[in-house]
């Protein structure tokens, strides 16, 4: 009797350290900076596109694949109560827009819902439609709405 009552502490102690093992363990918050933007309200895409961000490369055209990469190039939004929204679109040597920038629902081109365009002038002529495509992790997804686009990839 007395070994059958160690045998069966012993066999209590082995399953409640098995269950200890294998209780799961704790798991943090999701990434809430995944997010697709361009279904957005025009306040929650200004909301995450606002400041400074890092434009590393982008991807694209006629191809599809045709890749360049861009060197200490920055992107800066600045959006206020007063509607003067502006770009500076810039890197060490020279400046390829600083503009008012202006925001239009239109037809994305991609897909059948309606998107807010980011509009603005480039120097010394041009001009560019951006949408606000998503923010995975912490890479900002800006893409052209046309055909044959760009696609730009920029982080904080």
């Amino acid at each position: 009797m007395r070994n059958l009552k160690k045998i069966i502490l012993i066999n209590i102690a082995i399953i409640s350290l098995y269950c200890i093992a294998c209780k799961d363990k704790k798991v943090g918050p999701l990434n809430t900076s995944n997010i697709i933007l361009r279904d957005k309200p025009l306040k929650t895409i200004k909301n995450y596109l606002k400041g400074k961000w890092q434009m590393h490369y982008t991807i694209g055209g006629i191809s599809g694949n045709q890749r360049y990469s861009f060197v200490n190039t920055y992107l800066e939004f600045t959006f206020n109560e007063t509607n003067n929204d502006s770009i500076r679109w810039h890197n060490d040597t020279s400046e390829m827009a600083k503009d008012i920038v202006t925001f239009e629902r239109e037809l994305y081109i991609f897909g059948p819902e309606y998107t807010y365009q980011i509009n603005f002038n480039t120097l010394p002529t041009g001009f560019q439609n951006w949408v606000a495509y998503s923010i995975k992790d912490d890479t900002l997804i800006l893409t052209d709405n046309s055909v044959d686009g760009f696609a730009y990839a920029c982080t904080r």
